[in-house]
């Protein structure tokens, strides 16, 4: 199992991210999002790594939320597709926070591995000074903008659920995790899977290329 700063767990989520098809604001905020887990003890890359296996080859149109508003006023949010992207919505959810005329009290329909959630909702209550209540199967944390409340939880949170959202006036204390001195500790598998989305973007190197690179050329003057 190898061990990786945050800077390390940033750059190599953002860079999967992107080699999965990610734009580059949202593989942007993937990154962000791994960093901000992983300095509360959270899985952040195994959960980026399935996600990423899930959504390979999918458009963003397919995974990103449609707003729907039923008969009751309550607002849902659907993909076209199977699932919701965690990182699409915890974005929008981002730019709707930063609305005071916009509401926080949704669904989101099948949100694939909705651990990625927790960065965004954290943003969303610094924004609005409050906290977010998020429900999942029956259960319900409280995320402030330093984090969960039950950090324990969510370690186990499905790879799959509708989750509910409410705002909260009130603050919560978040569960912290010590960061260790020495760094993080990041799963082979899901390390290795986020190695082979990152390699994606590499430029393969040409002839062209390697002749332009420092010290390089055909001319002999000899």
């Amino acid at each position: 199992m190898p061990t990786a700063s945050l800077n390390e767990i940033e750059a190599l989520a953002r860079m999967a991210a992107r080699g999965a098809g990610m734009s580059w604001g949202l593989a942007e905020e993937a990154g962000k999002a791994a960093r901000w887990l992983a300095a509360r003890g959270l899985p952040a890359l195994p959960s980026l790594a399935a996600l990423l296996d899930a959504q390979d080859g999918l458009p963003y149109q397919v995974v990103r939320p449609q707003e729907e508003t039923a008969a009751d006023g309550a607002l849902r949010w659907r993909a076209a597709g199977e699932r919701l992207c965690p990182i699409a919505c915890g974005a929008a959810l981002a730019d709707r926070a930063g609305d005071p005329a916009a509401g926080l009290s949704l669904t989101l329909e099948r949100v694939a591995q909705p651990l990625l959630l927790l960065p965004f909702l954290a943003r969303a209550a610094d924004q609005r000074s409050g906290a977010i209540a998020l429900s999942l199967d029956g259960w319900e944390i409280r995320v402030g903008p330093d984090g969960p409340d039950d950090a324990a939880a969510l370690a186990a949170a499905p790879a799959e659920a509708s989750a509910r959202l409410r705002p909260l006036d009130r603050p919560v204390a978040a569960a912290r995790a010590a960061p260790g001195a020495a760094g993080f500790e990041a799963p082979d598998d899901a390390w290795e899977t986020l190695a082979r989305f990152a390699h994606r973007t590499y430029v393969p190197a040409s002839d062209e290329s390697r002749l332009a690179g420092a010290g390089a050329g055909l001319s002999d003057n000899d």
